[in-house]
């Protein structure tokens, strides 16, 4: 699947060490080739009202599209 820059994505996994969770909305800020031919895509992470609160670099594998069947969902998350 080709991804765009800006686009809103979902977590397709957790990432590990994170508090980001599979279902997690994302936008894509970043796509980079490695020289492994792994191609990995930097989020950004907003909360509900819009805050920006991390950015995160992971393997494409990580996203997947938003659908048109999903609904969005809330969860509070810990300020540091």
């Amino acid at each position: 699947m080709d991804y765009e820059l800006y686009e809103e994505v979902a977590l397709k996994k957790s990432i590990p060490r994170t508090i980001f969770k599979k279902g997690d909305l994302a936008t894509i800020i970043e796509i980079e080739d490695s020289s492994e031919d792994k191609i990995y895509v930097t989020l950004e992470f907003f909360t509900s009202v819009g805050e920006s609160i991390a950015k995160h670099s992971v393997p494409l594998e990580y996203i997947e599209p938003l659908s048109p069947l999903s609904i969005p969902n809330m969860r509070k998350i810990k300020k540091k």
